[in-house]
């Protein structure tokens, strides 16, 4: 059987790893025995991909900062008209990640032990919506890999955690009902996941990111120290002015390797020939950072990533005793400082990965290796007239695969009050995992508005739903009303997904038993906010959903045919239905009162 390999698109690197015969392999540079940079240098009609453009550009003074993209992932699923190189039409962002990818391939390809990495699962932000998600598919098509499917990061390290687990005494089955938090700090951005394990699927209960902290924004801070260091060393005054134009991206990357050296050194140096265009000693920039300063300039960025812990769990009722784990993964979680912080958070429960900058790509091996698929966390769900959701994908139904497209229903819907000729299909999901009660909040995927026939009888135009959900996860709801033969639709690329471990990680005896589950979370109220006129039901069986005010116009009440008012059909009929003496209606009575005799006043 072919390999399907798991592939980790990075921001800053990029990774693929494949399970053969049981054993585990991640295809690092053979040189550096990391991660493959997923940067990328145009020249001309020369493209530079991977370690060879990392070390042209720390090497090189030559190099125009604007011809080098250091992470074309931020591009995906941007504006159309946003061109990634300057004055560069011809290279879409879509065109720069499939020489990232590309060059993944061919480096599987030119090994001693060649591999064909032709399908594979791949890793995907929290954040990344169906227009990403589909830009990353055609960028994987044009390097020749086929999208097996997506899966979240953060459920690929958690996964691939328990698989480096496996065997030790400790499985997925050991925190059923736990929360789990996986702390991703990589070069793009800081992304925070509260999971939820329940009966061997993992859950994403609540999501955090922020973009303006990644790795990236500390090569910042490290770049304006150098500078300033540098500076003070040559008593310069107005140096920016005076720095070679064509050194920015050496500078950069510079920075960053010391900041990374500075993980397990106590000093690091930074030494640029030709960094000052002037022809004195300060022209050659020689500096040395300690990690004691390293961490000084570095602290407010790590008080604003490790203080969104807490913003998150308080988010959810939680409190930091209430995580049996936290997972670290990215490169930013090497910085000393940053795992003192975690581990004073959260004392006896931070683990540690072999391997953290390689964690997700192997995760999503597994996750390949096993066949362990995407299925939905939680309902999806329709309002109707008496506001009872009606399920229309059940929570752990597999998601499609391989390009796959899925059809969810085709089902018909009755107008209850089509005097506006418009009516409401309200898309919603609870909040709680594995709660559906009546009562459980709520929050709306969105709704879509159709236009019906306003002359109709209620109950009487049958209205048509079709809901698919695509190879990316995103669902696409398309209403048609069956008179007018109007149509409406909605795209839906925020569906929450969860991951169905393989059963053989779970604990003998494992079970799903709702009295071993957790209690849910302490969420903010969010009911629906209005009550929507469609209802599954015809005739006799959907009349209880009618607006009270127009059932005498339909039906008359006393007939043996029809079921009687219900209580809120009578409430709505009172309210709307004015005086037979005055005219007036409840409202204008209460404010405006009525003296002739006999008035409901």
């Amino acid at each position: 059987m072919d390999i399907i390999f798991g592939l980790d698109f990075g921001t800053t690197n990029s990774l693929v790893s494949l399970v053969d015969r049981g054993t585990l392999l991640s295809l690092v540079n053979e040189q550096t025995e990391a991660p493959h940079p997923s940067m990328v240098i145009v020249k001309g009609e020369e493209v530079i991909v991977g370690q060879l453009a990392k070390e042209q550009a720390n090497d090189a003074e030559d190099n125009a900062a604007g011809d080098t993209i250091r992470s074309p992932k931020i591009y995906l699923g941007q504006d159309d008209n946003d061109f990634p190189i300057p004055g560069r039409k011809d290279f879409h962002r879509i065109d720069l990640v499939s020489e990232v990818l590309r060059n993944l391939v061919n480096d599987a390809k030119d090994r001693s032990v060649p591999f064909d990495v032709a399908k594979a699962v791949f890793t995907v932000p929290v954040s990344f919506d169906g227009k990403s998600r589909q830009e990353l598919r055609d960028a994987a098509a044009k390097a020749g890999i086929e999208v097996s499917y997506f899966i979240h990061e953060p459920l690929a390290a958690l996964y691939g955690y328990f698989k480096e687990q496996d065997g030790s005494g400790e499985s997925i089955d050991d925190y059923d009902g736990a929360y789990v938090l996986v702390f991703d700090w990589g070069g793009g951005t800081l992304d925070l996941t509260l999971c939820q394990v329940r009966g061997g699927v993992l859950h994403q209960i609540r999501n955090a990111g922020n973009a303006d902290i990644g790795g990236d924004t500390f090569d910042d801070n490290v770049t304006n120290k150098v500078k300033t260091l540098h500076a003070a060393k040559h008593s310069l005054t107005g140096m920016q002015s005076l720095i070679n134009s064509d050194i920015s991206v050496k500078l950069k990357i510079m920075c960053e390797n010391a900041k990374k050296r500075l993980s397990d050194s106590q000093e690091a140096d930074i030494y640029i020939r030709n960094f000052l265009t002037k022809s004195d000693a300060s022209s050659t920039l020689d500096v040395t950072l300690s990690r004691t300063e390293l961490e000084e300039i570095c602290q407010p960025r790590i008080d604003s990533g490790v203080d969104m812990i807490g913003k998150l769990l308080d988010e959810v009722g939680l409190d930091h005793s209430s995580v049996a784990m936290c997972l670290p993964t990215g490169g930013m979680v090497n910085m000393p400082a940053i795992r003192r912080r975690l581990d004073q958070l959260f004392p006896g429960r931070v683990v540690t990965a072999h391997h953290s900058d390689r964690i997700i790509s192997e995760g999503a091996a597994w996750i390949a290796h096993d066949n362990a698929i995407p299925v939905l966390s939680k309902r999806l769900e329709i309002l109707d007239a008496s506001s009872t959701p009606n399920v229309i994908a059940e929570a752990n139904e597999p998601l499609p695969v391989d390009g796959n497209v899925k059809e969810i229903t085709l089902s018909q819907f009755y107008c209850t009050d089509p005097r506006e000729g418009v009516v409401g299909f309200s898309f919603q999901r609870p909040i709680y995992v594995g709660r559906y009660d009546f009562d459980t909040p709520r929050k709306s995927y969105g709704m879509i508005h159709l236009k019906v026939d306003e002359t109709a009888s209620p109950l009487l135009e049958r209205l048509n739903l079709s809901v698919l959900i695509d190879e990316n996860y995103v669902v696409k709801a398309r209403a048609e009303s069956t008179m007018r033969g109007d149509t409406a639709e909605l795209e839906i690329s925020n569906l929450e997904f969860a991951l169905r471990a393989q059963t053989s990680l779970l604990a003998p005896n494992s079970s799903d038993d709702e009295n071993n589950k957790a209690q849910p979370v302490n969420f903010e109220n969010n009911y629906p906010a209005v009550r929507s006129i469609i209802t599954k039901e015809n005739g006799r069986k959907g009349a209880e959903n009618i607006a009270g005010d127009i059932v005498d116009k339909y039906y008359d009440k006393f007939a043996f045919a029809w079921p009687k008012f219900t209580k809120k059909q009578q409430e709505e009929n009172d309210y709307y239905l004015p005086c037979s003496i005055c005219g007036k209606t409840i409202l204008e009575i209460n404010k405006e009162g009525c003296a002739r005799p006999g008035c409901m006043a």
